[in-house]
């Protein structure tokens, strides 16, 4: 949701997250879990993507509590 409002490629997130090429990819499609992954991620992810940092840390912080 926020790659696409930003209009990033997951290829272009990926370069500006500095991952690998098919990480945003992974996490899209449900195959790693961004719960697992440290803070800084998600705040690189809001800084590239232009969003709130503290909207994105909700979003993540909601589906921990699915988890």
């Amino acid at each position: 949701m926020l790659r696409t409002a930003a209009q990033l490629t997951p290829t272009e997130l990926d370069q500006a997250i500095g991952r690998d090429i098919g990480f945003i990819e992974s996490v899209e499609a449900g195959d790693v879990d961004l719960v697992e992954y440290p803070v800084q991620l998600a705040l690189d992810i809001a800084r590239s993507t232009r969003s709130s940092a503290c909207r994105l840390l909700k979003v993540l912080e909601q589906a921990s509590w699915r988890s």
